[in-house]
Order: C-alpha cells, then structure tokens, then sequence
C-alpha cells in the first residue's frame, strides 16, 4: 500500500497541536488546514475536561464553518453538543452525520468512514474518557488521545514515519 505523504503530514500537524496546544502547526499545512484545527480544537477541549459532545461539536464547528451555510453549520453543531438527534438539520449528506454524532451511534454513518470513527469515539470517551481512547480508540485517536493527556512520544511515530518514507 503506498504511503500518503500529504496524509502523514496532516496527522503530524494534528498531533503537535494538539499537544503544544497551538494550531500554528496546522497553518502550515497548504491542505486540510480546517479539519488540522477542528481536530486539535476537539482534542484539547477533551483535554481540557469539555465532554465528549460539546467537544466534537467545537471541532465541527470550525471545520464545518468554512464548508457549510452558517445556519447548517450552527443547526449541526448546536445538535451534536446537546446530543439531540431531533435538532439534525435536514441537508442531505449532513442529517446522518448528526444523528450518527448526536447518539454516538455509527449506524447512521452507513459506513463513511470518518463519521463511523467519530461516533465510535464518542461511545469511548463516555465509557471512559481520554484514557480509555488512548487505549480502545482506533487509528489516529489513539495518537491523539495521547498527545491530549499530554503524552510528549505522542508524536513520534508519525514524525518517524514521515523521515522513513522521505516526506520531508
């Protein structure tokens, strides 16, 4: 399987800013600058003792800003926050997302990745919390689950994955 450079270098932005508690290293980023900041935003906002909920939905907020009409983007994230699957705007595409987020349950994500993710996440962090994630989590939440309890390896394999496949 080829390597995503790009890919790599994004969960690296993601993963320092998260753990400097800076989105400087997702301004760097020429690409996905948005979803490096909803990311870190969401995981210090964990960190910072926010529940799960009302931190995916400050993530959302951000990321969604710069994707959807305000009123979308509002409706969406007021939702997730209060976890009220009821509230979900009806935009195609997005209604899913939100009663997938807003029940923590993937079943609405009809398997789009990210959302299945995300809400298997929040199912997570309600049994348990950051550590809990760091170490039930799957894929780049694990790492982010580490760098929010401010884990100072959390970063290291991706920034060693990024030298071995001359990323630089």
């Amino acid at each position: 399987m080829p390597v995503d450079c790009p890919e790599l270098k994004h969960w690296y932005a993601s993963c320092r800013a998260i753990l400097d508690g800076s989105d400087t290293p997702c301004a760097a980023l020429p690409q996905k600058s948005a979803n490096c900041r909803a990311r870190a935003t969401c995981w210090k906002a964990l960190a910072a003792g926010v529940s799960g909920p009302l931190a995916v939905a400050q993530g959302l907020a951000v990321e969604c800003a710069a994707e959807l009409p305000a009123d979308t983007c509002e409706a969406l994230t007021r939702a997730v926050g209060a976890q009220s699957p009821a509230s979900c705007p009806t935009t195609p595409g997005i209604s899913a997302w939100c009663r997938a987020l807003s029940t923590a349950d993937p079943a609405p994500c009809a398997g789009a990745k990210d959302c299945t993710q995300i809400a298997a996440r929040l199912q997570v962090l309600a049994r348990g919390g950051l550590k809990l994630c760091r170490e039930q989590c799957t894929g780049e939440d694990v790492i982010s689950a580490a760098a929010a309890l401010h884990d100072p390896h959390a970063c290291d394999a991706l920034k060693a994955a990024i030298a071995a496949h001359a990323c630089d």
